[in-house]
């Protein structure tokens, strides 16, 4: 059967295959890494670290010319401690307390400022981080050249880093640490609210947290934060910021569920029957709100249990609890593996007799999630299977353009990505070598034969 559905997907795709290629860079030998900017004009190639026993790991990283296919300079870092971000406005260096930017056709040094860098955005021109010392504060500096536009303190951040990160819009920037904050990127003005999202892990020794960042692949704003690999605390005991276009925002820390205005004031809060709240999702269906508790949290790279899993339905308006229901405490480990996996990006489901795909919409009272084999399973509340995907039949979205198109694939780093139009009818079929891929705009960048390829999505 497989080899069947195998063979139909195959021969749907290859009547439209063929991305427009409008050129390509010949990349270095021993390439590691490749990074764009925002603005696809130029291209940083990081190299193989030349590793040695009395010396710091050092890698070199080339600036290449997108337009000629020059490397424009070179010049060597340190691979383990220094994050690179192709700005517009210049290639940035970031270390835990500094971020330095280097011209892109000269390679001279900008600027430097003294801050730890959580987040970037070369369409506003903006760069946001904080010092940590006797006095907190936040400040916002001109990305292009360094000059300060705004400080604010704040006694409230414990964390050494910001255990997430997130935009919500073009003027407010949106952080857990040890609570909820939120910052105007224009004035600075700074909002807080307390939330709880992680406990003590007393079965684990303490560990490093390592710099995690969202923008890499897809660009412009570009948000860093710790990937919480501590295996002495459980992490993300809560939910994404949802909001509505009543300017409201609804998240769950482990204590319960919060709905909050644009000030970060409490309009209601839930706790849910004091249940242990874990990684959850927040679903917003008519005046409804749908919570969904998974039962477990993460610790160092890890699911780890964590309280009890359960769905509730709650007044989005009020808070109201509508109804509560526990899933079943044990789960079919060969049918679901040793932890449930839940599906949290927006899926693309494959029909054969039409040979389109189309966008799998939630359902309240009902859940994706992946099955040891691959499948996707559709559940439902007492975790019974109501539907199946196989494996070959679903894929996930990666971008959507402004032209209307959306790139597919079974997971970000395949080597492989689907155009699809409007009507879910494939245009397109895109290939990379080493599971590459970085998209700006309309380009997406791959790798063939040692070649750095643009294919426009036109």
């Amino acid at each position: 059967m497989n080899r069947i559905i195998l063979t139909v997907l195959a021969l749907s795709i290859s009547l439209f295959s063929g991305a427009k290629v409008v050129n390509k860079i010949e990349m270095p030998s021993e390439v590691t890494d490749i990074l764009i900017s925002d603005d696809a004009k130029y291209a940083v190639f990081s190299t193989k670290p030349d590793i040695g026993l009395f010396k710091a790991p050092k890698s070199e990283l080339a600036v290449v010319s997108m337009e000629s296919g020059d490397t424009l300079w070179t010049k060597k870092y340190h691979y383990l401690n220094d994050i690179l971000i192709p700005s517009n406005q210049g290639l940035l260096v970031l270390r835990e307390k500094e971020v330095i930017c280097y011209d892109y056709i000269s390679g001279n040094e900008k600027y430097k400022i003294k801050i730890f860098t959580t987040y970037l955005d070369s369409k506003n021109d903006k760069i946001v981080g904080y010092y940590k010392g006797k006095q907190n504060q936040i400040a916002c500096f001109r990305l292009s050249d360094g000059c300060n536009l705004w400080t604010s303190k704040t006694d409230k951040i414990k964390s050494k880093i910001w255990e997430e990160a997130l935009t919500q819009d073009s003027t407010s920037l949106i952080f857990f640490g040890d609570g909820i904050e939120r910052v105007n990127l224009n004035t600075g003005e700074l909002t807080r609210q307390d939330l709880k999202r992680s406990v003590v892990n007393k079965t684990e020794n303490a560990g490093m947290l390592a710099l995690g960042i969202a923008g890499a692949v897809l660009g412009s704003p570009y948000v860093l934060s710790s990937t919480l690999s501590d295996p002495a605390r459980i992490n993300s005991l809560g939910s994404d910021v949802v909001s509505d276009n009543d300017d409201c925002y609804y998240v769950s820390g482990k204590d319960g569920i919060l709905c909050l205005d644009s000030t970060m004031n409490v309009r209601w809060s839930n706790s849910l029957r004091d249940y242990s709240c874990s990684k959850a999702h927040i679903f917003l269906n008519g005046d409804t709100l749908e919570f969904l508790n998974e039962g477990q949290g993460i610790s160092g790279d890890r699911l780890k249990k964590y309280g009890k899993p359960f769905r509730a339905s709650l007044n989005k308006h009020t808070g109201e609890l509508i109804e509560l229901k526990e899933f079943p405490d044990n789960h079919d480990e060969k049918l679901f593996g040793k932890n449930i996996e839940y599906a949290e990006q927006s899926i693309y489901i494959f029909n054969p007799f039409i040979k389109r795909f189309s966008i799998k919409e939630h359902k309240p009272g009902e859940y994706e999630v992946y099955a040891a084999d691959g499948r996707l399973l559709t559940v439902n509340d007492d975790f019974e299977v109501i539907g199946q995907t196989p494996y070959e039949y679903y894929m996930h979205k990666i971008e959507e353009f402004e032209n209307g198109k959306t790139m597919i694939s079974k997971f970000l780093g395949s080597d492989k990505y689907l155009i699809i139009d409007s009507h879910g009818s494939v245009v397109d079929t895109i290939r990379s070598d080493n599971s590459f891929c970085i998209i700006r705009r309309n380009i997406v960048f791959t790798i063939e034969n040692g070649y750095l390829m643009l294919n426009e999505i036109d």
